[in-house]
């Protein structure tokens, strides 16, 4: 499972425009690198911790599954 990128780890069965992807994966990203802390992602990503929890609910992201 660790050898997935973080995308294939996520449970959104959506098909996603372009803009959602990439912010998704932006997302994503951020979350691997900051080791699942929400907070310091969002503040990275210059968006509220709610806004992040937001959209980490509509693309089916759970932190705990990224590391």
């Amino acid at each position: 499972m660790e050898d997935l990128p973080p995308e294939c780890r996520v449970s959104s069965n959506k098909v996603l425009t372009t803009i959602e992807a990439l912010e998704r994966d932006a997302i994503l990203r951020g979350l691997v690198d900051r080791n699942s802390n929400v907070q310091r992602t969002a503040q990275d990503l210059g968006i509220s911790r709610a806004t992040m929890y937001r959209k980490m609910r509509r693309y089916g992201i759970v932190p705990s599954s990224l590391t």
